[in-house]
């Protein structure tokens, strides 16, 4: 399975968050694949999202930048 969520965690919604992350979380620990793209500096600082990997697009390109692992 796959999800993909695309700008989920905008300032109107920001109290969705929490249960997201939880239905998330549930989701991975049954072995989904979760592509979370975001444009808001704020989400990269949240605790409760832990990804594996991180990329940040320069120019047209998508550069490795980190995970739960650093």
């Amino acid at each position: 399975m796959l999800i993909i969520l695309e700008k989920p965690a905008t300032e109107e919604f920001r109290e969705i968050v929490p249960p997201l992350i939880n239905a998330l979380r549930v989701a991975r620990g049954r072995g989904a694949a979760v592509l979370w793209t975001t444009d808001d500096p704020a989400a990269w600082d949240d605790r409760g999202i832990r990804p594996t990997l991180r990329f940040v697009m320069s120019g047209s390109q998508m550069v490795a930048a980190g995970g739960e692992g650093e």
